[in-house]
């Protein structure tokens, strides 16, 4: 039927479904007309509002991926039901979400806190580690690895050594009192910052491409990292010592990603047939590497107490379902009991395995090669709703978003930003993206994955030259233990709900640490 749907109006107390209003075809063209020429802020949601996410293409390029009649007899059918009206599974309540994340991304202000040139070449991957025990050697930790072959950690702290005691007792730093001064024009704070301190170094004669943290659950943290050598190397941050190495790969590792087995359900542990489980096996976690050699491996991993680690010499799983070479890979564990696994290639196609507790190794889904190179994944699991999202960001300057649900893979928005795409991150509804025009980028979404229009842009974050971004980390630092992190490092004394802790490493090796809120 020839109709504006935009004309269902529905009162929240009404049990019932919309129905279609009785109208003559003069009337209804009068209505389709008026609905068509009224403002945007106009309480109705017409047809074209809902399908407005698809940030403006037209109807043969709305849809990103063709789903096979098998698969869709599985996907979740669009219902109307008594809280929402849903067209083609997009529903009002899923537009008004998506026009306030829309807002909330204006939101967010860049605060800068330091900046140092700590690598000779591009800063290829970067964690901060937020310490909260009262026997760390330290309380904030930027980690990096970069092509110059350098694996250095660096603690953010004052920039001053004198230190007074507050009026409550406690100490009350130079930064503390920085942070509540006055700003400049450029919105960076004017009086005398936090700074990186070289902590901790270790170099590689091959240029390292990624890296991975985790803890040992005793206070000891372990970078895992992987570079052009083909070698996998651990090393301890506390003990300040390469700790194993693994000759993981014919050629260079470009993707490393470790998965806590503690998470696991007890069944899944404790079954033979499940991925790194036997009878002799006590591993604490998987490792899953990718390479240039087109494989993706997964391996058993110990960990201990004092930074002790052991790695399996044989993987425990090889996967060759790729057809070029992969750059990037990301992985979640999913219902308690399986790893779901995502790898990025060259020629921009994606490969999605399933690995189960029956000891199943599926590729579930194949998204062919069609924009440009696949730079970074990102896997995310919205708390709300329980949904598995994965973000995929490609040199032809887009991000993409891919729901899963019951092994099934829908490609469910994608954005352009207007410039090649190098890495991401994630955090709650924020996907914070860094690009090669030295932009950062930060775009919001729904539960669902269904990305906001109109990214927030930041330009030339690593300094005036503008180089591109090739890593970003974005961790929460806000209330509780968190505020007494910033404190001992100088930060902050006290943090709002929400202020967050931006790393930024860029291709001419330099790293700017920025307070987000």
């Amino acid at each position: 039927a020839d109709y504006n749907k935009s004309s269902f109006e529905k009162s929240s107390n009404d049990a019932q479904p919309p129905t279609l209003p009785s109208l003559d075809k003069h009337e209804r063209y009068m209505k389709q007309k008026k609905s068509s020429n009224a403002p945007s802020h106009s309480s109705q949601t017409s047809m074209s509002d809902m399908f407005s996410i698809n940030n403006g293409e037209d109807s043969s390029s709305r849809r990103l991926h063709t789903v096979s009649d098998q698969q869709q007899s599985t996907i979740r059918k669009p219902t109307i039901n008594k809280n929402k009206a849903v067209v083609n599974d997009i529903s009002v309540t899923d537009l008004s979400e998506l026009r306030e994340a829309s807002s909330s991304a204006l939101r967010w202000n860049l605060t800068k806190l330091t900046s140092s040139d700590i690598h000779s070449h591009s800063v290829s991957g970067c964690f901060l580690l937020l310490h909260t025990e009262p026997h760390s050697l330290t309380h904030i930790c930027l980690v990096s690895v970069s092509l110059d072959g350098g694996m250095m950690v660096h603690t953010l702290e004052s920039s001053r050594k004198d230190e007074r005691m507050g009026r409550r007792g406690s100490l009350d730093s130079p930064a503390s009192a920085h942070s509540r001064g006055s700003r400049g024009s450029n919105g960076t704070h004017t009086s005398s910052k936090p700074k990186l301190k070289s902590f901790r170094c270790h170099s590689s004669s091959d240029p390292l491409a990624c890296l991975a943290v985790t803890s040992d659950g005793m206070g000891g943290n372990i970078v895992f990292s992987g570079g052009h050598d083909d070698i996998v190397l651990a090393y301890g941050i506390s003990s300040a010592c390469a700790l194993a190495s693994l000759y993981s790969h014919r050629d260079a590792v470009t993707g490393i990603c470790i998965i806590d087995r503690a998470s696991f359900s007890e069944s899944a542990r404790h079954s033979k047939s499940f991925i790194g489980s036997s009878t002799s096996d006590l591993s604490t976690h998987l490792m899953i590497s990718c390479s240039w050699d087109a494989t993706v491996k997964i391996w058993s991993v110990t960990l201990a107490d004092g930074e002790t680690v052991s790695i399996n010499r044989e993987p425990v799983a090889e996967l060759f379902d790729a057809d070029s070479s992969i750059v990037c890979l990301d992985a979640i564990e999913v219902q308690k009991c399986n790893v779901v696994i995502c790898a990025g290639c060259t020629d921009g196609s994606l490969v999605f395995w399933f690995c189960g507790m029956d000891g199943t190794k599926d590729v579930i889904h194949r998204e062919r090669a069609a924009r440009g190179s696949c730079s970074c994944v990102k896997w995310t699991t919205n708390l709300i709703t329980g949904d598995t999202i994965l973000f995929a960001g490609f040199s032809a300057g887009n991000i993409s978003a891919f729901l899963l649900r019951d092994k099934v893979l829908q490609a469910v928005s994608s954005l352009p930003l207007g410039s090649p795409v190098k890495c991401l991150d994630i955090h709650q509804n924020l996907a914070v993206v860094g690009c090669a025009d030295g932009g950062l980028r930060v775009a919001t979404f729904t539960c669902a994955g269904r990305l906001k229009t109109e990214p927030r842009l930041w330009k030339n974050v690593n300094g005036g030259a503008s180089p591109g971004i090739s890593s970003v980390c974005i961790r929460k630092l806000s209330g509780g233990d968190g505020g007494e992190v910033a404190k001992h490092a100088g930060i902050k004394q006290f943090l709002n709900d929400g202020t967050l802790l931006c790393s930024i490493g860029a291709e001419n090796g330099n790293v700017t640490i920025y307070e987000m809120d």
